[in-house]
Formats: structure tokens, sequence, C-alpha cells
């Protein structure tokens, strides 16, 4: 396949065009009033709402199918959804951004059971994020700030923490493989009465791709508990606790030059729901939540001699508290459901960086640090309902008030209309925001100043899109067609000391086409086929006279960085005999545009398209008891090959992807 900056391809159009047409002889099954999806979604609605009925693009991802598969890495889950664009720089375990529909790795929102894992102002790394004790992910493609607040521009991922279901159980996996890797997992979980629960620990190793310093670690406990106090109570508390380390030998630019410099992700999220059914119709829910992070980086001398340099020895720790409390109502009625309530979150953020180079003249010692808080307060309200013909209108708003900029608006609205058989059109819009980090507020040290003035980057986004099944839904089609603009962008520019060196300059666009094809055969085989055609771009139309002439021939042909146009995904599984199966999916990743920082002043370059390849095989093995009257064999043999080409590429310039590795597993799960 060969990128160009061109539209959509005429087969994606044509195939938007095909769901809308007339149902005709496809199917005889009955008419239905809505587009039948069997999948259940949280996360766009704030209350389980089945799929058919949400106007946004939504992706769940199922943990156990994960799991069985040998994926470990959440960050490797997510590279399969359309319109996400996964970037790594470097080995297992190093630093990885989620680009969403074409805005920044800050603009998505990170959930864990609703407690927010972004640090202040939307950073989140997905490097070390492992999916022990997931039960589900969700991803909502499209503003949400309504329900969710900042950082909620592109889009919102959240991850479920595994229920008890049924009888007390152990369950067990270990998985080893190339460059060291090796993960192992114990849990428990069940349900009996009142009560249900999980518990899980784990623990993961891996080398790297460097020949020195390249090692990653993670130790992660994790657990759910629910108590049904009545028929209409119920009170649930999830909790993880992660301790994680990934060792590298590079600097900015990719080269190896340290021998002992880490990175260390240290972090515990609780979160407590209390739920009350107050009438047949009317709920109150109370969710009580806390995210801690420590996060760092730590770079002692080599030796006695490491003495030469700019920066050869530092440490940075910078530790982050949210905390919050979410009280709203749930009304559901025949026609519809109404959710709205009061959210109230603390910020706070401590940074201590310690800095030793020297220039020829001697070893300088420099420091720098702040600490900084800020309370969110806000209202917010969303409905649905049930309108003529099947329709489906949602709509919504939320006001927040900000102890630093002040009060802001969003709103959003959305509308799914049936077309007969299985067939249904979408249109949603919505815009949100994402408030500056406290670097962008309160740094203070030579090259970083705050500026207390900034204003939230802003959004409003639209989306089109239509789904249709056909053959039983044996054959289900869709696409999605979406529009973000960006207002407000933050940029870094140094103007002078102890001048404020953060603004608020510049605009830009992101749209696309997603489309989707998925084929289910007989004996439970699969096919699925997805594209994301994507075009980005700066906007420079405010400028005025020589500048703006300039800036436009700059821009003229620039995506913004690390965004393909094209990203391409194929996806087939099918059974074998004896209860095994066989998976394989290749994605396509288009050219990019990337900064080259190895030169000076940084070049702006093109890096190439790239495939990667996977495949799995799960091998359910012989137990030494009868499993003949379980649903599926305790034992399970999982083998697992990633980019089985070898293919040579990297994400960010300067840093190589992860070549051919295979992975082997065992998982007892009774």
């Amino acid at each position: 396949m060969t990128d160009s900056n061109r539209g959509p391809t005429g087969s994606t159009l044509l195939l938007f065009l095909t769901l809308l047409l007339p149902a005709g002889a496809a199917t005889q099954q009955e008419v239905r009033d809505t587009f039948h999806l069997p999948e259940v979604v949280v996360t766009a609605n704030r209350m389980a709402t089945p799929q058919a009925r949400i106007p946004q693009s939504v992706t769940t991802l199922h943990g156990d199918d994960l799991r069985a598969r040998g994926v470990h890495f959440l960050m490797d889950a997510l590279r399969e959804v359309p319109g996400v664009q996964v970037v790594r720089t470097g080995s297992l375990g190093a630093s990885t951004s989620v680009f969403l529909r074409g805005g920044n790795s800050n603009f998505v929102k990170v959930l864990l059971d609703g407690a927010p894992l972004n640090e202040p102002g939307g950073r989140f790394d997905f490097g070390s994020l492992t999916l022990e004790n997931v039960e589900r992910i969700e991803v909502v493609r499209g503003p949400s700030s309504v329900l969710y607040g900042s950082d909620a521009v592109a889009g919102v991922i959240q991850i479920f923490t595994r229920q008890g279901r049924s009888a007390p159980s152990i369950s067990a996996s270990l998985q080893s493989g190339t460059l060291g890797a090796f993960s192992g997992e114990a849990a428990t979980r069940g349900a009996w009465e009142r009560v249900d629960y999980s518990l899980s620990l784990g623990r993961t190793e891996t080398g790297g791709i460097y020949p020195v310093n390249s090692e990653f670690a993670a130790l992660v406990a994790s657990g759910r508990v629910a108590v049904r106090p009545d028929d209409r109570s119920r009170l649930t508390l999830a909790l993880r606790i992660q301790d994680s380390q990934y060792r590298f030998p590079t600097n900015s630019s990719g080269e190896v030059t340290d021998s002992n410099q880490f990175t260390f992700d240290d972090g515990v999220t609780i979160s407590l729901e209390g739920t009350r059914l107050l009438t047949e119709a009317l709920e109150g829910q109370l969710h009580l939540r806390v995210a801690q992070g420590e996060r760092g980086f730590q770079n002692d001398p080599d030796s006695p001699a490491d003495s030469m340099g700019f920066g050869f020895a530092g440490r940075r720790l910078s530790t982050t508290v949210r905390r919050g409390m979410d009280a709203r109502l749930v009304w559901r009625g025949e026609r519809g459901s109404v959710v709205g309530g009061s959210d109230w979150e603390v910020e706070q953020e401590r940074r201590l960086a310690r800095t030793a180079s020297n220039f020829g003249e001697g070893v300088d010692i420099s420091a720098d640090s702040f600490e900084g808080d800020r309370w969110n307060g806000a209202l917010y309200l969303q409905g649905t309902l049930d309108g003529p013909a099947g329709s489906i209108w949602n709509a919504g708003f939320r006001t927040d008030r900000n102890e630093v900029f002040g009060s802001f608006l969003t709103t959003q609205a959305g509308v799914v209309l049936p077309l007969g058989q299985n067939r249904r059109i979408r249109a949603s819009v919505g815009s949100a925001f994402k408030a500056p980090t406290f670097s962008h507020q309160f740094a203070n040290s030579p090259f970083e100043v705050g500026n207390p003035d900034l204003k939230p980057e802003e959004s409003v986004a639209w989306e089109v899109g239509a789904d249709a099944g056909f053959l039983d839904n044996r054959v289900v089609v869709g696409s999605s067609w979406f529009r973000q603009d960006f207002t407000n962008l933050i940029q870094y520019a140094f103007v002078g000391a102890d001048l404020p060196s953060y603004f608020n300059e510049e605009r830009a666009r992101a749209a696309g086409v997603e489309s989707s094809l998925t084929f289910r055969g007989p004996g439970g085989s699969e096919l699925g086929v997805d594209h994301s055609w994507l075009d980005t771009r700066l906007v420079v139309d405010e400028l005025q006279g020589e500048q703006a002439g300039e800036a436009a021939n700059a821009a003229s042909d620039r995506r913004l960085l690390r965004r393909p146009t094209h990203q391409v995904g194929v996806r087939a599984r099918t059974p074998l005999p004896g209860k095994a199966s066989l998976g394989l999916s290749a994605t396509r990743v288009g050219d990019r545009a990337d900064m080259d920082f190895r030169s000076w002043p940084a070049e702006r370059v093109v890096l190439d398209a790239y495939t990667l390849l996977d495949v799995d095989l799960q091998l359910p093995l012989p137990s030494p008891w009868d499993s003949s009257s379980r649903e599926q064999t305790p034992l399970l043999l999982t083998l697992r090959g990633e980019n089985l080409a070898d293919t040579e590429f990297e994400s960010v310039v300067g840093f190589p992807g992860v070549g051919r590795r295979f992975l082997v597993g065992l998982r007892w799960n009774p």
C-alpha cells in the first residue's frame, strides 16, 4: 500500500454509501428497530447501554480473549482499535503515547474503574500498563468532556477490573519468551450470596533490544470486592497497586550513551462506589476515587571518572495526587434515561529535580522544584430519549469551575436513526477541553517558566457514521467520518529569563474516515478488516501578511507529528480440532512525519511505513481430572509470535521498534 495525503479511497466511500441502501433480500430475518450489537457499554453514558443506542464510535476489548492470545501489555491491545496510533520510544516498557483520531497524546482520558490515571494536564504513559485482572477495555472515540471533564478531548479509554461471577476458584498463568521475557499471575475470584470478588498478583520481567541497560520489571496487585447489603444497594471497592522500572541506555536522540539510567512509575488507584435504588426508575450513585503516582528518572555517574558532558547525572521525582467525588442520579424510563450529577476533584503535584553537569569549568549542580494544587467543581446532565420511527436522541452539557482558569462549558448531542433491518446511521457533535499541566502554570527554572494566565486547550468535533448487518449479522460493516478542530493549543517558546515560556498560540484540525468489515464464518471462524484514513493540519489562516505566507508555505505539506495518513488492520481467527484455535493479525502503519533531534536545529523527516505480523495458537491440554462437564478446558497452552517478518521500523526517529520475538504461556483457569 502506498500512502498519500489524498482523501479516503473510493472503496471506502462506496462502502459508506452502501450501508444506506435498502436491505432488499440480503436476509430473511425479522426487521428490528435498531442495528443489533450485543455489546453493552458503560463509558459512553455512565450507565450500562446497548452499543446500538450510542451515537459515538465505541470498541470493546475483552481481557480473557487478550490473555488467551498471549497479549500482555495494554498498548499491544490498543493497536487493534481503529483510529488509535501507538508510539513507543524504544524497547519493551519504554515511554508510550497513544494518539486518538489525530489528537495530541495528552487528549485521551484514561480511567480505571472510573478513577482517572492521567497526570494533571492529561499525560499518561501506556508503556508499563499490563493486563492482569482486567475484565474489559472500552474505547470511546470522540469528545467526552460532558461526562468526564478535562483531558477527554479525543476520547476515553476505560479499564474495568474483573468481577467474580461464579463459585470461588483459583487461577494461574506463566509466560516466557525471547528477549528475556517472563510474566506470571496468580488470581482468585468468585461469588456467593451477596458478595463477589477478584484478587490478582502479577510479575513481569523482560530484557530489551539494546545490548546494555535495557530491562523492564513490574509488580502489580489488583482487586475488586462488591457487597450487596440488600436487593436495592451495592458497594464496590476496586484497588490497583503498581511498581515498575524501565532501564534504558539512550539519550533523547536514541543514541546509546549510558549504562545505568532508569525511569520508575509507581501508582496506587482506589475506587469506591455505592449505589442505591431509590425508586423503580431512580438510582443514586456516589463515587469516591484516589489516584496517586510517583514517577521519575534517575541517572547516577557511571563511574568516578564520569564528570564530563551536559547533564551526566541527575534525578527527577514527580508526585501527583488526584482525589475526587462524583455524586449522581440515574433515571431510567420506558422511553429514555437521564444521568446528572456533581463532580469535585482536587489535583496536587510536587516536582523535585537535581542535575549535575560540566562544561569544562567544573561540575555545576542545579536544582528545580515546584509544588502546586488546584480544585475543579462541575455540574453535568446528559439524557437519552426514544424519538419517532425508532430514533434515539442524545444530548448533554457540563459546566466546570476551575480554581485557576475559571468557568468552562462543554456540550454534546447525538442521534441514532434505524434504517430497517439491522442498519443504522448515527451522528454526534460535541466540545471538550484540557486543562494546562502544572508545569505549564507553575514551572520556574532557567529554561521553563510557567504561565498562570493560560487558557484550557479546546476542541469541537463532529462525527457521522453508518453500520449494517447482513446474513443474520454474519457480515457486519461500518464506517465513520469525523472532524476535530483544536484551538488554544499550548506551545513552548523561550523568550527570555523570568518570562513565561508557554502560550496559547496554535490551532489544528484532524479529519478522517474509519471503516471496518467483519465476517463470521461457520464453526466460529472470523475475519475482520479495518482501515483508518487521517488528515491532520496546523491552521495558519489567522496570521497576516508576510508572516501568514511563510507559515502557510511551511505547513502546506505538513501533517501533525507521528500520526499516519493510513492505517490498516487485518484480524483472522479459526477454530481447530480439540477446541484449539489459531489467530493471525497484520497491521500496516503508513508513513508519518517526525522531528529528528540528532541534528541542530532539529530536522523534519518522514518515517517509512511498516507492517507488523503477529500469530497466536491456543491449545487446550488434557487435565488430570475429568473436565467434560466444564465449559472450557482448565489448562491452556498459548504460543505467540510477534513481528514474524522481523520488520525494521521506527515509531520515533532514532528509536528502533522491537523485532521478532516468541512467547509461550500456560494458563490454568478452572
